[in-house]
């Protein structure tokens, strides 16, 4: 009884596979998408709420809320407008940022407002952005990032 409990569990998982493999659709990734991160590392706290907007023509528009909040620092709430392209090959999503804005959308700061124009020009300088779709439906995107972190960002519609 045992080779039969194994032969139809391989046969079934075996079934799975070429689900699993399967390349994720782009007419999928079309659309507005709603993502939240937050992370904490050595005392800073950052939460995001990102807002993209991936156009059938592989342009690509986002708005961003950033708080973040630094040990013995104001904390800080940060707006990011931007627009861009992107494409698809395999499961590999790349974004690649062409315009870019910041704000303080917070209290007047002016430490806050002295970041600005280098967080701008950074973003801009690495406008390229490479991530992995783990997962793919109508309303569900799952990306990892493909930096030594590997960190996961989950989006709905």
């Amino acid at each position: 009884m045992k080779p039969i409990a194994k032969l139809t569990a391989g046969l079934f998982i075996a079934s799975l596979a070429p689900l699993a493999l399967a390349e994720p659709d782009p007419d999928l990734l079309v659309g507005t998408w709603n993502c939240d991160y937050s992370e904490t590392t050595d005392g800073v706290e950052l939460d995001m709420q990102l807002k993209v907007n991936y156009r059938a023509d592989r342009t690509a528009v986002y708005d961003m809320t950033m708080n973040m909040e630094v040990p013995s620092m104001a904390p800080m709430n940060l707006g990011v407008a931007g627009s861009g392209n992107w494409s698809l090959e395999g499961d590999q999503l790349t974004t690649t940022t062409t315009e870019v804005s910041a704000e303080n959308l917070g209290e007047p700061n002016p430490m806050v407002d002295m970041m600005i124009p280098q967080m701008e020009a950074g973003m801009m300088q690495e406008s390229e952005s490479v991530s992995t779709i783990v997962e793919l439906t109508r309303n569900r995107l799952v990306e990892r990032t493909n930096e030594a972190d590997a960190t996961t960002v989950t989006c709905t519609r």
